[in-house]
């Protein structure tokens, strides 16, 4: 999961430098909203199992 993390903030970053235009904005955004989707199921399934 760290490995994945840190590959999904790199590409937040580097989005975030390289896009101007709004489409590129909606990636990025759409980008986090799976990112915090993600951390969260990944939060409840480990609640679930423990």
């Amino acid at each position: 999961m760290k490995n994945f993390d840190d590959i999904i903030k790199l590409i937040q970053e580097e989005a975030a430098d390289g896009f101007s235009n709004r489409a590129d904005l909606e990636f990025c955004k759409l980008l986090n909203y799976g990112y915090e989707f993600r951390k969260e199921f990944m939060m409840k399934r480990l609640q679930e199992t423990s």
